[in-house]
């Protein structure tokens, strides 16, 4: 019985560890983001005003890991400034490949709605 007990919880815990490291929050406090950027492949940056810092958080709050291990051109990036400093820098090649510099070896992924709702954003700033 103790044996039964020991492996239950043994699962549970692993679970529950497996679980909490698969989310982008782990590695980001999105709490602590005052100012968001998009970036280009040009150095060019944009600030985003509170709307569109407002949608791209809750895109990227949203993002949990991804098994894609290709490399990618393109994309952009996203620079989140904490204390007028960049605390985070975001690269997303698509919607299953996005990585943070907090963690480069995890890859993330956001759902279709979510990449959309960026890639709007990105289009609306940089005209």
């Amino acid at each position: 019985m103790k044996r039964t007990i020991v492996f239950i919880l043994m699962i549970i815990t692993t679970m529950s560890v497996m679980c909490g490291c698969s989310k982008i929050t782990d590695k980001v406090d999105f709490d602590k983001i005052d100012k968001l950027s998009i970036v280009t492949d040009k150095g060019k940056e944009y600030t985003l005003n509170s709307n569109q810092k407002d949608t791209v958080i809750s895109a990227l709050k949203n993002a949990e890991s991804s098994s894609d291990s290709n490399d990618y051109d393109g994309g952009f990036s996203i620079n989140g400034y904490v204390d007028s400093k960049v605390e985070y820098t975001f690269t997303i090649a698509n919607e299953n490949h996005i990585t943070v510099n907090t963690n480069k070896n995890s890859v993330y992924k956001i759902s279709a709605e979510n990449y959309s709702a960026l890639s709007k954003v990105v289009e609306e700033v940089v005209k």
